[in-house]
């Protein structure tokens, strides 16, 4: 029997800095767009480095869901039905609270996806908004960025622990 979800499984590869990909943005927009198809009644952005023209990063695509927190059940449960999964448990990502994971094809390519799920009153919406438009609109700030990236990867071998780690404290200092 063939599965019929639009998402598939997600299987986490090695960190690596990948140039920035113009079809980044078109994945997004086709993924929110099926996941919108069952749940209208939710907000969905593209987030982080995919999110902005011209950035390499690690080529995942980060989309963020918005909505009300008792539509969060509902939400995951239509999420799962997609192709959704809960990150690994040996991955970073699975201490991170409301992330789904998934493998989406493109144009026969495969991307992944990391979708975050926050309530509409989480300040974690704001947070991942002002990141991306700093990243858009501070010429700087995303060269600090993509620069910081590039020297961990100049690393001859990085665990995905470790450039969530090193990400985050970057993310987290100048959020603050």
């Amino acid at each position: 029997m063939q599965d019929l979800k639009p998402f598939r499984r997600y299987e986490p590869l090695p960190p690596q800095l990948k140039p920035a990909d113009p079809a980044a943005i078109l994945v997004a927009d086709a993924a929110i767009g099926i996941i919108l198809e069952e749940l209208p009644d939710v907000w969905m952005e593209h987030i982080g480095s995919t999110a902005v023209p011209g950035l390499a990063g690690s080529g995942i695509i980060d989309l963020m869901l918005v909505c009300s927190s008792d539509q969060i059940d509902p939400v995951i449960k239509t999420l799962d039905r997609l192709g959704f999964q809960e990150p690994h448990t040996n991955d970073p990502l699975s201490s991170i609270p409301g992330i789904k994971v998934a493998s989406f094809f493109y144009e026969s390519k495969p991307y992944l996806i990391h979708l975050y799920i926050l309530s509409d009153d989480s300040p974690r919406v704001n947070q991942f908004r002002n990141f991306r438009d700093r990243l858009r609109l501070d010429p700087a700030f995303r060269s600090a960025y993509q620069d910081l990236k590039r020297s961990f990867f100049a690393k001859s071998v990085i665990s995905n622990a470790e450039y969530t780690r090193v990400k985050s404290e970057f993310i987290q200092r100048v959020l603050s």
